[in-house]
Parts: C-alpha cells; structure tokens; sequence
C-alpha cells in the first residue's frame, strides 16, 4: 500500500530461508515465506522493487542466528 511502513525479517540458514513482511504500525503479518531449497547454500541477499515508486530500505540490522 501507497505511504505505509512496513518492516521484514529475513531469516537464513543454509537450505532454510524464511521471510516476513509485517506493517511497521500495528505489527499485522502482510505475507510469509518459506523455502528449503537447499541450492542456496550461501551468498547475499538483495532489494528488487517492481510495484512501487521512491521506495526506501532503511535501518538494517544484521545479527547471526541461535
């Protein structure tokens, strides 16, 4: 949706890949997914917007897994 906040969780482990995409205000989950395709086994992740104009990504955070 046009002018909304929303925050995701990108969650990686090799051949386990998990992300959700919530609304920033509110916290309501907007959409969900998850792969075990493990041909993944490591590299990087990035942004690609096709929908939407003047999209920002911003304050990331990175932390390692339990």
């Amino acid at each position: 949706v046009d002018r909304v906040l929303y925050e995701f969780t990108l969650s990686y482990k090799p051949g386990n890949t998990k992300i959700e995409i919530r609304e920033a205000v509110g916290g309501k989950v907007v959409a969900q997914m998850a792969s075990t395709d493990t041909t993944y086994p490591r590299g990087k992740f990035g942004f690609y917007n096709h929908s939407q104009q003047d999209v920002r990504y911003q304050f990331f955070s990175i932390s390692l897994a339990p």
